[in-house]
């Protein structure tokens, strides 16, 4: 859902993984069974008059947790992260955009932060209105 209110813009996501059976997990005889995963996000990014753009976002994902045979389930996944970017226009076609994010908690799997610097070039235009 994507909701603008004048120069912000306010996002929120949620989204699920479903797992089938797999009957030949590693080393090729074993069963493992995983209980689906869920993934909630939230979005709100503000544009400036320059074009250049803020944004903070934060993500919680949880279950997830896996049965191989019949041995007791792994630990259910339950992390969320926090970020934000920023991004400035350098001619009508570029743009330089920093980005960090980092985990607030992290119950099972990695916790990890990411520092991003990526330069942007759009190579098509935006259509054109056809009407005379």
């Amino acid at each position: 859902m994507s909701v603008p209110a004048g120069r912000w813009y306010l996002d929120a996501y949620a989204g699920a993984w479903f797992f089938e059976t797999n009957d030949h997990f590693y080393p090729g005889n074993a069963t493992k069974r995983q209980d689906p995963l869920v993934a909630l996000q939230a979005h709100a990014s503000y544009t400036f008059k320059s074009r250049a753009w803020v944004a903070a976002d934060a993500t919680w994902y949880g279950g997830g947790s896996a049965t191989v045979n019949s041995n007791p389930p792994s630990t259910r996944q339950s992390n969320s992260r926090f970020g934000g970017t920023f991004s400035v226009p350098l001619t009508a076609r570029q743009s330089l955009k920093l980005s960090a994010s980092t985990g607030m908690s992290t119950r099972t799997g990695t916790d990890f932060d990411t520092l991003l610097v990526a330069w942007q070039r759009t190579w098509f235009d935006r259509p054109r209105d056809a009407r005379p």
